[in-house]
């Protein structure tokens, strides 16, 4: 039998593969040790994060408090012993936008399961009872009134359903998050020096990471090395991807829904008439009509608002196929042109520290740990397998991976619906102005060309990753 013979590149490749591992693993056996003092080790929990949108720990920066609120926000976390998800974020994207994130991507179901519950609790309910406000009539002469139509339904699941959803954020006391802010003391500068030093410690207590990202986070070094961190502890564990731009249009599109429900059960209401606080009908149950008044101008009102509120809804659902495509190209370009070293840092000390932290872990033989970082492929295609959630803790329970080209064929569907639609909006109206529908249908098209744009890159991202390394 001969021996195989090994060639130089392949003896260079295995040294160098050897020698990340042996980093890892000595980084790994000390992370134990890395865990912060016991009296550095807390969390913040969910129901004190995101329980109130107006007095959430992302309002406002840390910076920008007195000392007294920063004291306050340290006396919202409490101690622990492990954590359940690490947020990363840049402080300089909007605090309302990660609240917004945050909470779809906690509530799950759980409030559209309350919602259908109500609604049919009430209509049950509307059985035996009358209930003011809904449209009744006798629909065969000599027969009972009957119940053709009510709003209480719909009210009932709307605000079931909203109610459910803070209660459900109120009520997650147990789970803990790590948000740097509450976590590492504001005021006393030992406390707040030896909580960033941890910092490692911290990664390596969560169960998982929640980035929650947009433009701004591969800008800030910290939150790469949070990331690189998490990456060489837990190399198996996902990563939850938040795109805030996505989750705010989402939000926005599900109010628009629920007004313009409430719009249509109202316009309902008033085709027929009697008092709404009364059940609409005559006094021998027959049903009773408007008069000319309505038709010249509650129809033509309620009508415009109508149009208003859907083409609004429409015209998030593009935003919202194009986002979900800018964000997926922006984030490959992030990585593609990625440098740790142009990331900005406030502590010129930190700052070298970060470098000395990430160079250690990511070091092959002859090659700077930097660079390794930098060109990675693990990065890359670790990007390409985490998750993008949208209000589902289902799918984070699940690892939550979605494949990226069907999030692009998803989007490019929802931009040709929204073209179709604001066509057809115009020419229901009969005020078809083919400058205003050439604008609208740009507007539409540059979505299906982004989104077209996203399958592109995708395709090639997916060879890329199917070739060997």
């Amino acid at each position: 039998m001969h021996d195989r013979k090994t060639s130089p590149a392949s003896l260079q490749s295995s040294e160098s593969a050897v020698a990340q591992a042996v980093n890892v693993s000595k980084y790994i056996a000390a992370a134990s040790t890395l865990h912060p003092p016991q009296e550095l080790q807390r969390g913040v929990s969910i129901a004190s994060t995101l329980a109130s949108p107006f007095n959430n720990l992302f309002a406002k920066l840390p910076d920008r408090l007195d000392r007294e609120d920063r004291e306050r926000l340290y006396e919202r976390s409490r101690p622990v012993c492990a954590i359940d998800s690490f947020i990363s974020h840049a402080w300089r994207s909007e605090g309302w936008s990660k609240w917004t994130a945050l909470a779809l991507h906690e509530v799950g179901l759980a409030p559209l399961v309350v919602g259908i519950v109500a609604s049919l609790l009430m209509a049950h309910l509307q059985r035996s009872i009358e209930l003011p406000g809904s449209i009744r009539t006798r629909v065969v002469a000599e027969n009972p009134i009957v119940l053709i139509a009510s709003c209480h339904e719909y009210v009932a699941g709307l605000i079931a359903a909203t109610a459910s959803a803070f209660v459900w954020l109120a009520a997650q006391r147990q789970r803990s998050y790590f948000v740097d802010a509450a976590c590492i003391h504001q005021t006393n500068r030992a406390l707040k020096t030896q909580g960033i030093r941890h910092l490692a410690g911290f990664v390596a207590m969560s169960s998982q990471l929640v980035v929650l990202w947009d433009e701004h986070y591969f800008s800030r070094l910290w939150c790469v090395y949070e990331l690189a961190m998490y990456r060489a502890i837990h190399p198996n564990r996902p990563v939850t991807f938040l795109p805030l731009r996505s989750y705010v249009l989402f939000g926005v599109m599900m109010a628009a829904v629920a007004v313009g429900f409430g719009m249509f059960l109202l316009s309902m209401m008033l085709f027929y008439r009697g008092d709404l606080t009364g059940s609409m009908h005559g006094p021998t149950g027959e049903r009773v009509l408007v008069g000319d008044d309505y038709w010249q101008f509650t129809v033509p009102m309620l009508a415009a608002l109508s149009f208003v509120l859907y083409f609004l809804l429409y015209v998030c659902v593009t935003l919202f196929g194009a986002s979900m495509a800018l964000q997926r190209i922006a984030l490959q370009r992030c990585l593609e042109s990625f440098d740790v070293r142009v990331a900005g840092c406030y502590s010129a000390t930190d700052r070298d520290e970060i470098y000395a932290a990430i160079g250690a872990i990511y070091l092959r033989g002859g090659t700077d740990g930097l660079d390794a970082f930098n060109h990675m492929a693990d990065l890359q295609s670790f990007v390409r397998r985490t998750s993008v959630a949208i209000a589902s803790s289902a799918a984070r329970d699940a690892a939550g991976l979605v494949n990226v080209p069907d999030q692009a064929r998803r989007a490019s569907v929802l931009t040709l619906m929204s073209l179709w639609s604001i066509a057809g909006i115009c020419l229901a109206r009969r005020t078809f102005r083919p400058r205003a529908l050439i604008g609208a249908g740009t507007a539409a098209c540059s979505g299906v060309a982004l989104t077209a744009e996203a399958s592109s890159k995708n395709a090639a991202m997916a060879i890329a990753e199917s070739a060997p390394l």
